[in-house]
């Protein structure tokens, strides 16, 4: 391993922290010349300054808490122990790539599509979050719907209800 790849593995969270708020800044820069408009009448500006928004203060959030851990040097000795272990776990059946959540999450798309547009928003938010969630080992049937549920709560609330957007929220709509 590298110099630079062992420095972006102890600090993953500064990294990833610093791309989001690019990201968010980026996607911010882009809509800086589209009409926001008002809560209750968006223009085609407002998500993505709200949207990049939100994505630059949560990787300020992430970055700052890096960096204060760097800072801690009680918890220094601690993370040197969890990423040895990490190391360890990952290069324990070699570099070979994690094909399982790669499929789920691309199948996640696949299946979103269809199902949004044979059974409505619903059920393809439910088939997004279950194929998706099944990505990471750990999880279960009754975790990946109880998830579902939660998506398609919010789903439902913000994006319909409060919204209002124009969506099927099932095939008989």
């Amino acid at each position: 391993m590298s110099r630079s790849q062992e420095w972006v593995n102890r600090h993953k969270d500064l990294v990833s922290g610093v791309l989001m708020i690019l990201v968010g800044l980026g996607a911010m820069f882009e809509g800086r010349h589209l009409e926001v408009g008002q809560l209750m009448r968006m223009g085609p500006g407002y998500f993505p300054m709200a949207v990049g928004g939100i994505l630059a203060l949560l990787g300020v959030a992430i970055a700052a808490g890096d960096i204060r851990n760097k800072l801690n040097i009680s918890n220094e000795i601690e993370e040197d122990d969890i990423i040895a272990q990490a190391h360890a776990a990952a290069h324990k059946g070699g570099d070979k790539p994690e094909w399982r959540g790669w499929s789920c999450i691309l199948g996640s798309f696949v299946v979103f599509i269809v199902l949004f547009k044979y059974a409505g928003m619903i059920p393809a938010t439910t088939g997004l979050t279950m194929v998706a969630a099944f990505g990471e080992r750990g999880n279960t049937w009754k975790s990946a719907l109880i998830l579902a549920i939660v998506m398609d709560i919010i789903l439902v609330v913000v994006f319909w209800w409060a919204l209002k957007m124009p969506f099927r929220l099932f095939w008989w709509d």
